[in-house]
């Protein structure tokens, strides 16, 4: 399979730039040449390594690359397709990194030339900050990563974007578009939504100082209200019908609380959330047989200062890499719970042992496939 030799990004913010800043740091020795609509940007992810070099123009830019990753904004790929169309080589893999991929899909198949593969894409990894100072290397590490090939993409086309996803040490997910806007309105759009919501339940001058008090679990659940605004009026637009068809649902659980909140039982709020709490437990166990596969396992824990380093550091120290890390609780009181994954199942095991030994309590989940 012949290596990815030229890649331009175009938009170089949070996403563009953590993509060549983590594709330097696995080793890529290919050239990067970064292009978008500020000078300033483009510099400073020159001078980050992010870029090996800033295009001039589109066709400076994309003229003889192999890969074009665009990263602009969703409202503006009719612009980019245009703009690059005329320029691409023959055989060049374009994709992006936009969290809707039928409106995309569409858009590069009329734009596009046909001597080209396009490849649409979707790493499951970003932050509530933006810009070129807020790229990381490690950004995509561990994210899965949505891959939406065209029906007739040569495979070679997509091993070759599957082994760059893997450099990133993301997890390279072949889906089809359909599916793929229908899984984020659920898991991504419906929750942004919801936060957003939430936050505004409280925005009254007095209600908003009581959000002094709020604790680990109002954090936690509206913190991606804090993300851009702006990059959410395409994503939703452009995935309108799917995200309608969950607000609708969420509606419908809304209201459901609300009549047995009403003039329901206590029993019958217990079942309510009884059921939530049976779904939300088998969650560490429910792993796609398409997705690399995580081994999970929880440790009660005292809360007190540097229980979560001593954790780490004791595994560490044995060669223990941890894939995933997760605070389960925040509880004021004397315990709480540390989710930790490992990619195989004999890290996991040797995790397991390891914390035993220093009488920590852990559940392995072995979940099935």
């Amino acid at each position: 399979m012949d290596i990815i030799d030229r890649i331009t990004i175009i938009g170089v913010g949070l996403m563009g730039g953590s993509l060549g800043l983590g594709l330097k740091r696995a080793g890529y020795i290919g050239c990067i040449t970064g292009f978008g609509s500020s000078a300033g940007t483009l510099e400073a992810a020159l001078q980050s390594g992010a870029l090996d070099r800033i295009g001039k123009s589109y066709e400076d830019a994309v003229h003889d690359a192999d890969l074009i990753v665009v990263a602009a904004p969703l409202g503006k790929y009719e612009e980019v397709f245009s703009a690059i169309a005329p320029y691409l080589k023959h055989s060049a893999i374009v994709t992006d990194i936009g969290s809707v991929k039928c409106h995309v899909m569409e858009t590069a198949t009329s734009l596009l030339p046909e001597s080209i593969c396009f490849i649409g894409g979707h790493p499951m990894a970003g932050s509530e900050k933006s810009g070129i100072k807020a790229a990381s290397p490690l950004l995509y590490e561990n994210a899965y990563f949505f891959m939406c090939p065209e029906k007739h993409a040569p495979k070679e086309a997509v091993e070759k974007l599957k082994a760059l996803i893997v450099m990133l040490k993301a997890y390279p997910v072949v889906i089809d578009a359909e599916t793929h806007d229908n899984i984020v309105a659920k898991i991504s759009h419906l929750p942004q939504i919801t936060a957003a919501a939430l936050v505004q339940v409280l925005q009254g001058e007095e209600e908003i100082g009581h959000m002094t008090f709020a604790g680990g679990g109002f954090r936690d659940t509206t913190r991606i209200a804090s993300s851009e605004p702006g990059i959410w009026k395409d994503i939703l637009i452009y995935n309108r019908s799917e995200v309608l068809k969950y607000v609708q649902r969420l509606e419908t659980k809304l209201g459901e609380f609300k009549e047995i909140l009403s003039n329901g039982s206590g029993d019958e709020i217990l079942d309510f959330f009884g059921r939530s709490k049976a779904v939300r437990d088998q969650l560490p166990a429910r792993v796609r047989s398409n997705i690399t596969r995580l081994y999970e396992i929880s440790i009660s824990v005292e809360d007190r200062p540097g229980i979560l380093g001593n954790v780490t550091c004791l595994l560490g120290n044995q060669g223990v890499n941890i894939k995933e890390i997760e605070v389960l609780h925040s509880r004021d009181r004397e315990e709480g719970a540390i989710r930790l994954a490992f990619d195989t199942v004999q890290a996991a095991e040797k995790a397991l042992v390891l914390l035993e030994k220093e009488n920590y309590k852990v559940t392995f989940f072995k979940g099935e496939v």
